[in-house]
């Protein structure tokens, strides 16, 4: 599964990225909102992982751009973030997100995090 990673964290980015690629995924990465556009526009990944807080776009707006972009719109979008309020959770679920995960996450929070995310989406047969 290819995942964009997107925080301004950079330690925390390539904390999780080891874990993502050790899981066998393949991870792009991006640091500031417009990055996470533009990286979208290169090579779509299959899960979208954003941080809400950033310096240029955040995560609530990158999120509700995608959300708007049709050839995007059904991409699984995660908010990973240090704001536990609740005005955040529902800013982030009304511009379309998936799921509201906060930080810290263990390497086995993660893991089952994606995968409930993933085969949610997934339609039963």
């Amino acid at each position: 599964m290819k995942i964009l990673l997107v925080d301004d964290d950079a330690a925390l980015v390539g904390l999780l990225r080891l874990v993502l690629e050790y899981e066998g995924h393949t991870v792009q990465t991006a640091y500031t909102g417009q990055e996470a556009l533009e990286a979208l526009e290169e090579e779509q990944p299959d899960l979208v992982i954003l941080d809400i807080m950033m310096p240029d776009i955040n995560g609530i707006e990158v999120c509700a751009r995608i959300r708007a972009t049709p050839h995007l719109a059904h991409l699984p979008i995660a908010i990973l973030t240090a704001k536990p309020g609740e005005e955040d959770r529902i800013r982030a679920m009304e511009a379309g997100a998936d799921a509201y995960w906060m930080k810290p996450l263990s390497p086995r929070q993660l893991k089952q995090r994606i995968r409930d995310l993933i085969y949610d989406r997934v339609p039963a047969l």
